[in-house]
C-alpha cells in the first residue's frame, strides 16, 4: 500500500498560497486520476484504497494546520499498516526556484514544520518526499512569503508544475526510489520560470 501525502494549511485564505502548494498539486492528481469523492477520515480529507498505476494507493490531505500534518499521516499509517518506504510526502520548498521539483528518500525537516511534524510522530526521517520550489522570498520574511498567494507569472505556470509534480508522484508509484530519483531530479527547471 503507498501513502501520497500533499501539505497544506485549511481555509479558504490559505488556498492558493505558496505553502499549499502540495495541496494543490494532491487535487490535480485526484482530479487527472478520477478517484472521486474524498472521505473526511484521519484528520484529512481521504481517498482510497484505490488502484494507481498498479499501486494500491492512498492519498491523504491533512485538515490540521501544517504544524500538526503528523497526526493525520500517523492515523492513517497505523490503520493501514504502512512502510515508511510507501509514504510520499509532497511539499513546498523555498530552497528551489519555483517550479522546480526534487524526489529525497530521506532527510531532515531543513525547517518545514510539516514535513517537521511527520518526522517526530513518525520517529523517523527515512520518509520519501517530493519538494516542489516556490522560490526564495529575496528580503522579504520567510512567513510572509510562504503565506502570499503566487504571483501572475507564477499563476500562469502553475498547471505546468503541478503536472510535473504529479509526473514525479507517477514515477515513484511505477519505479523503485532510487529510478524514480534519477527521473524526477535529472529534470530541468521549468521552462520560463521567473
Amino acid at each position: 500500500m503507498r501513502l501520497i501525502v500533499g501539505l497544506g494549511n485549511p481555509g479558504p485564505k490559505y488556498t492558493f498560497t505558496r505553502h499549499n502548494v502540495g495541496w494543490l498539486v494532491v487535487d490535480h492528481m485526484v482530479s487527472q486520476e478520477s478517484c472521486g469523492t474524498p472521505e473526511m477520515r484521519h484528520k484529512a480529507m481521504f481517498w482510497g484504497p484505490i488502484v494507481l498505476h498498479d499501486q494500491r494507493s492512498l492519498i491523504l490531505k491533512p485538515l490540521t494546520y501544517m504544524n500538526l500534518s503528523g497526526l493525520a499521516v500517523l492515523s492513517a499509517v497505523s490503520r493501514f499498516a504502512i512502510s515508511l518506504e510507501d509514504i510520499l510526502v509532497v511539499y513546498d520548498d523555498m530552497a528551489l526556484p519555483f517550479g522546480d521539483t526534487r524526489l529525497r528518500a530521506k532527510g531532515s525537516s531543513a525547517g518545514h514544520k510539516g514535513i517537521q511534524s511527520i518526522i517526530n510522530t513518525l520517529g523517523s526521517q527515512n520518509i520519501p518526499r517530493l519538494r516542489i520550489g516556490i522560490g526564495s522570498p529575496g528580503k522579504d520574511d520567510n512567513v510572509d512569503h510562504v503565506l502570499s498567494n503566487f504571483n501572475k507569472e507564477e499563476q500562469a505556470l502553475l498547471p505546468d508544475v503541478l503536472e510535473k509534480a504529479c509526473s514525479g508522484i507517477r514515477m515513484w508509484l511505477q519505479h523503485d526510489i532510487q529510478k524514480a530519483m534519477n527521473t524526477v531530479n535529472s529534470q530541468s527547471a521549468l521552462q520560463g520560470a521567473p
